[in-house]
């Protein structure tokens, strides 16, 4: 039930206007990595990751599969 209204929560949030999440989590084997979740009105979702003290990130653009509620 958590995670269908945490679903929902987000669902409305893009439906509205681009929405963006960002955060940092720990890492194994450097200081962390940095997250930037990007949900657009269109069901497109863009993910940036970045690894802090490399040079190293990833990007990634995509379409989601769950509804708006």
């Amino acid at each position: 039930m958590r995670l269908v209204a945490t679903l929902a929560f987000f669902a409305t949030l893009a439906a509205c206007a681009t929405t963006s999440f960002p955060g940092a989590l720990p890492c194994a084997d450097c200081p962390g990595t940095h997250h930037v979740v990007e949900l657009h009105p269109d069901n497109v979702f863009v993910s940036h990751i970045a690894y802090l003290g490399r040079d190293t990130s990833y990007d990634d653009i995509g379409r989601r599969s769950f509804p708006y509620a």
